[in-house]
């Protein structure tokens, strides 16, 4: 009946394209990350995961629509498992040789209370379960609703140089002849720099694209009567070493600001793949090379320069913060400040602990990103360009020092010398409008987060820690950036104790992250005060069905925990002789579990996800009052 049911709630998902990267890479320097493609032809799982959300109500399974709200003290009953009771079942599992030393904890997920732990403490290496802290702390120091800028602006000296945010996912797609494409378009209709339009494929959702920032640069530079130039790029946004400590490596590119298509040789591939040399370079190539597609000339090779800091992309801060110390949240706290109501937040997280008829509806977590306002994704058949559409990446005009304001439909407004700028090139010479040519941002951060955790994907892990950094006025550096997590956390309430934080990702072995930190971390997304923290959660691969859980808990091939399939949303971790998962289950009394379970000196990779698997299982099949 479980598996009826937990597949019954997730088809719906499945169908309207959730993303189904395979399994972690056994045995390798990290965990196999996503990629800027999706594998198995299925569109990625994004923060509109709610639009066809599965619940159920009083009244059975309700699809595409929402149940009605539990009330809060019948969630309040759901009976939670007790400490002997937990003990007693994972026993046996515990005592697997292949899974080294491990450490377990096991929580209350509404109220974050220890109910079982097992060295919960002692801090290991996480391997890629770091990338839920890195997720708790980038939604609450940035705004969830802004996607990360790329942008190009005027140098002193009259060069335009292509300057990096820090946004991996930025795409060469299509390459000069789809700059050309959108050059020709935009000109057409008018519209050299509204902005009001998504950047991605077919003009809708998905990754900023290099073409549409090289097409509104040629449409400024025209409108000016600029037909020759000179191209630069920056990496000044990000500081220290570029290069991951695990060295040159498959799982992740170099670390820098300005890249396209994280870095890939191929661009198509989604797991472990060769990375570029330079990717900054080759992104400022292809830059000059899509002008050149749309008739402006430029003159010499491309050439690193450094832009004044008040040119670089900012990224936008929480609704509230503008400091380092402060919360992500309003100033007296509370969920409304953050963009939602507490009543809707403990409404959607009640209707999780309601018991029974809620036991699956961890397939798709209630306020998903909802009080983002971000929850309706584009259709396929989304608007070009040139037209709005919400939620997607935008495109923001220049202006004498900064982006545009925002517009409505999620793009930007461009300056009153820029609407008209490409409608005729015999318009004639006009000044220039100012530092700021023209701008993409990527997709929201909330939606960033999804995807990082889905398909644990390493360089957007890194970028993203690194834009927290930047909020924390701190260095934009590994170092930098692992002390800003650290600092978020604890501000957040968080106990980091004897935690040591490295990076974003979890690649490094540095990482030394006590289980109940990430059991807290957990608890604290799950919070109705904090719902602006929920993508940290419907970001979790879904057991047996998305991300690197797809191919895992499979009953047709006798996988470990098979009947916790639809259950369970956990994030995986591998690292040589490192196996590690933490997450969310549902168990058989219908009370909501956060539990990390972290194995080091795994001599049996394969043996020691099996029984971590089964471990989740357990907790799915487990009443254990």
């Amino acid at each position: 009946m479980r598996r009826t049911l937990a597949t019954a709630l997730l088809l719906p998902v499945l169908l309207t394209g959730a993303a189904c990267d395979r399994d972690d890479a056994a045995g390798t320097a990290g965990e196999a990350p996503g990629g800027a493609g999706t594998a198995g032809g299925l569109p990625e799982l994004g923060a509109g995961l709610s639009v066809l959300q599965p619940v159920i109500g009083e009244g059975g399974l309700v699809v595409g629509g929402q149940a009605p709200p539990v009330a809060a003290d019948e969630g309040a009953g759901a009976r939670l498992p007790t400490s002997d009771g937990l003990r007693q079942a994972l026993a046996p599992l515990l005592t697997d040789r292949s899974l080294g030393s491990v450490s377990v904890a096991v929580a209350d997920a509404l109220t974050g209370e220890l109910i079982y732990q097992l060295d919960a403490s002692d801090p290991s290496v996480p391997a890629s379960t770091n990338k839920i802290l890195t997720a708790v702390a980038a939604l609450s120091r940035l705004d969830g609703g802004q996607g990360i800028a790329t942008r190009v602006v005027r140098a002193d000296d009259g060069r335009i140089v292509l300057v990096g945010g820090g946004d991996p996912l930025l795409t060469g797609e299509g390459g000069p002849e789809a700059a050309r494409e959108t050059f020709d378009r935009l000109r057409a209709a008018g519209d050299a720099a509204t902005g009001t339009g998504a950047s991605g494929p077919a003009g809708g959702t998905g990754p900023a694209r290099l073409a549409d920032l090289a097409a509104r640069t040629a449409l400024a530079l025209r409108a000016e009567g600029v037909d020759s130039v000179r191209v630069g790029y920056d990496t000044s946004r990000y500081e220290g070493p570029q290069r991951h400590p695990i060295g040159v490596n498959e799982n992740i590119a170099k670390t820098v600001p300005l890249m396209v298509d994280e870095g890939r040789e191929d661009p198509t591939t989604t797991r472990n793949a060769p990375r570029v040399v330079n990717p900054e370079v080759d992104a400022a190539r292809l830059f000059a090379d899509m002008l050149a597609a749309c008739g402006i000339t430029v003159e010499g090779e491309v050439e690193s320069v450094t832009v004044p800091e008040e040119l670089l992309p900012t990224p936008v801060p929480a609704p509230s913060v503008s400091t380092r110390g402060d919360a992500g949240r309003g100033g007296d706290g509370s969920a409304e400040a953050a963009g939602g109501t507490g009543a809707d937040a403990e409404a959607s997280v009640d209707t999780l602990r309601a018991g029974p008829q809620a036991r699956g509806d961890l397939a798709g977590l209630p306020d998903g990103g909802a009080s983002l306002g971000i929850t309706d994704e584009a259709p396929l058949d989304s608007p070009p360009l040139d037209a709005a559409a919400p939620g997607g990446p935008s495109l923001v005009p220049g202006t004498p020092s900064a982006p545009a304001a925002p517009a409505p439909g999620g793009g930007a407004a461009g300056s009153a010398d820029s609407d008209a700028a490409g409608s005729s090139d015999s318009a004639g010479e006009r000044e220039p409008a100012g530092p700021v040519l023209a701008e993409v941002r990527s997709e929201p951060v909330a939606t960033l987060v999804e995807r990082m955790l889905t398909e644990s994907d390493n360089d957007l892990a890194e970028a993203l820690v690194r834009q927290v950094a930047i909020v924390e006025q701190r260095p934009a550096s590994f170092e930098g950036a692992a002390q800003a997590v650290a600092d978020v956390l604890t501000h957040a309430g968080l106990d980091i104790g004897r935690a040591e934080f490295a990076d974003g990702s979890g690649l490094d072995r540095a990482n030394r992250i006590p289980a109940q930190l990430l059991v807290q971390a957990l608890a604290l997304a799950a919070s109705p005060e904090h719902p602006e923290l929920r993508p940290a959660l419907t970001g979790l691969p879904v057991a047996g069905f998305t991300g690197t859980l797809d191919g895992r808990y499979r009953p047709d091939a006798g996988d470990a925990g098979a009947d916790a399939a639809g259950l369970v949303r956990a994030k995986t971790g591998s690292l040589t002789g490192v196996n590690t998962l933490a997450g969310l289950v549902v168990d058989a009394d219908g009370g909501l579990l956060a539990f990390a379970f972290l194995s080091n000196d795994s001599p049996d990779a394969v043996a020691a996800r099996a029984s971590l698997d089964a471990m989740a299982g357990v907790l799915a099949e487990c009443g254990c009052g």
